[in-house]
């Protein structure tokens, strides 16, 4: 990294050390997970929720297992695990949360979902609608959640979760909680490791993409009134062989630390994130730093949220003959105010605005109501306007840095007269006493920016696209003698696909079905799982990938304090493909055991 940013990074870490000695000499504990389903500002219909339970039966090696069971969510992948990846919720593009706080690529805005730490995972939820409102983390409203623990147990806490699988794959977690006190801590250590995956565009059975990731996480928390948390994560991520070059390696490493520091309904925090990326071509740099300020406050019957938040992004380019350092800031806030006249008619509301120093000024808005009813049913409304800020990689970067599709030389570095992309919404939602929920929706997307010509450079439409489409869920539970019976579904399909972001699937339907039962003097307990998801053609442009089925069995079996695990992926060995031009994984094998030792 060059002086400037060496600098820069000295300040934030002097910045980040005077907080900390501010939060330790407070009585704070921090709070167990940033939950958004149980946040005050929620209202139903918002947020799907996977339990802890039911994450403890699956063999959860990737993000990729996490979205196959959940409606209305859809992944696309260039490759093996440690590819360029994907999201999209209710066919909008998505932002990854972890307890409430933006996971992204510093250059993509992409969701970094190769470094969550899957291990403490505790909980998911999907958010639908609204992630705003909460978080106050812009975006076009659709968002994922991962609830992990943080530390501090009582009594201390060891759990270590091992996969063995085909394709030699390879997973590996472990961490550890020091008993719930004055001063708690809990450290992880996460690595997944894949051979290659088949790759039908750049040659007959051609193998690609041998991936190992690892990271390590630590967090420190300090208990009372108020709450303080100190956290950082070191991760590294190997890719070895790719389409363009089979002896070509991509190397992509980084770091992620925070200080937060809460009291009287004051959460403030400062975040310090670096990443480099390296391949035969180039390499580019990149640091974050950014301060969050959200406060909280009830008066009488309305509860209110403000957020104030402010990033600096400084990169390096050396990439096929490019030389540039830019940089990049972006300084927003917003207030979210919400009432429950009567307890059972939630009205929830909330603005923001902001300025980019490339993208100029934006402004935005969301607004929802709902009438709740008897045995959890209820009727929803929301409408929206939301800002999607150009990404570092579209204004300055050369596209072949951020996709393994590219194999030539760039020249060209950008676009830096991008203006912000303007998604506009209406969504009407029912849901019925008996489960099943309808959700029909129109959005009309402003200024779509999209990839203009083959030297990687970026451009605004300067028009509008529409779509519009329908989402369904249903969930039942039956229960008879020892049996129990879980079944859970859902789909969505899109009237009009042209304001469908590249790699959506034209429609996609899933569905779970679990039966569990006791186990020997009804100690230990069964599971068995069937997963199935079904999804249409993905539009990339000038090209498509076609429609396919997947099917997934599995297995669970407590015993103890372990779960042992047995997964068949794919087992119709169905040849399909997210992206086009590379196979998503055959069909193969898991085998696994989670054990938690308690002390």
């Amino acid at each position: 990294m060059m002086m400037r940013i060496k600098g820069y990074h000295k300040a934030a870490l002097m910045a980040i050390l005077v907080i900390s000695a501010a939060a330790g000499n407070g009585r704070g504990v921090i709070r167990p997970g940033s939950s958004l389903s149980s946040d005050s500002l929620s209202i139903p219909g918002e947020i799907y929720v996977i339990e802890s339970e039911k994450l403890r039966r699956l063999n959860i090696d990737t993000f990729d297992d996490i979205l196959q069971i959940a409606a209305g969510v859809s992944c696309w992948r260039e490759g093996a695990p440690g590819s360029r990846t994907g999201f999209s919720v209710a066919g909008r593009r998505a932002v990854l949360l972890v307890n409430g706080r933006l996971t992204e690529n510093i250059y993509t805005s992409e969701p970094l979902v190769k470094f969550v730490d899957l291990g403490r995972l505790r909980r998911v939820e999907v958010v639908y609608d609204g992630a705003f409102s909460l978080t106050g983390e812009l975006g076009t409203g659709a968002a994922v959640n991962l609830v992990v623990e943080q530390g501090g147990r009582e009594p201390p806490f060891t759990q270590a979760d091992f996969t063995y699988g085909g394709s030699n794959r390879r997973a590996r977690r472990i961490w550890f909680s020091t008993p719930r006190s004055y001063i708690s801590a809990a450290v992880s250590y996460n690595e997944y490791l894949q051979d290659a995956i088949e790759s039908r565009e750049f040659g007959q059975n051609k193998l690609i993409g041998n991936d190992h990731m690892k990271s390590v996480s630590f967090d420190i928390s300090m208990g009372g009134e108020q709450e303080a948390l100190i956290h950082f994560t070191r991760f590294e991520d190997t890719y070895n062989g790719t389409a363009c070059n089979p002896f070509e390696d991509i190397r992509s490493s980084g770091f992620d630390s925070w200080i937060e520091f809460s009291s009287w309904g004051l959460r403030s925090s400062i975040r310090h994130r670096g990443m480099d990326r390296e391949r035969t071509s180039g390499k580019m740099s990149g640091l974050a730093t950014s301060v969050d300020l959200q406060f909280d406050r009830r008066m009488g019957a309305l509860d209110m949220r403000a957020f104030l938040k402010g990033s600096n992004y400084l990169l390096e380019n050396r990439y096929s003959g490019v030389s540039s350092d830019p940089q990049l800031d972006n300084y927003y806030g917003g207030i979210t105010g919400q009432v429950r006249p009567g307890g059972s008619y939630p009205m929830k509301g909330s603005v923001f605005m902001g300025r980019s120093s490339e993208a100029g000024d934006y402004l935005g808005w969301e607004a929802g109501a709902a009438r709740l009813g008897r045995n959890g049913s209820y009727q929803r409304i929301s409408l929206s306007r939301k800002p999607v800020i150009p990404s570092a990689a579209q204004l300055f970067h050369p596209v072949s840095a951020v996709s393994g599709l590219e194999c030539y030389d760039i020249t060209a570095s950008g676009s830096p007269g991008l203006i912000p992309e303007i998604t506009e919404e209406a969504a009407l939602e029912n849901r019925f006493s008996f489960g099943l929920t309808l959700n029909l929706f129109y959005r009309r997307i402003d200024e779509r920016i999209e990839v203009d010509g083959p030297g990687g450079s970026f451009a605004n439409t300067g028009d509008y696209d529409e779509t519009s489409g329908i989402r369904a869920s249903f969930r039942e539970d039956i229960s008879w003698r020892r049996f129990t019976l879980e079944l859970e579904g859902g789909g969505e399909y899109f009237f009009e696909t042209e304001g469908l972001e590249s790699g959506v699937p034209e429609y996609r339907a899933v569905g779970n079905l679990y039966l569990s039962f006791p186990l020997f003097k009804e100690t230990e307990r069964m599971t068995l799982h069937l997963n199935s998801i079904a999804f249409g053609e993905r539009n990339w442009d000038d090209d498509l990938s076609g429609r396919a089925a997947v099917h997934n069995f599995s297995l669970s079996m407590t015993l103890m304090s372990a779960v042992v695990r047995f997964q068949y992926k794919n087992f119709m060995d169905a040849r399909y493909q997210t992206v086009p031009g590379f196979y998503m994984s055959d069909r193969h094998f898991r085998i696994g055991i989670l054990w938690n030792l308690p002390d």
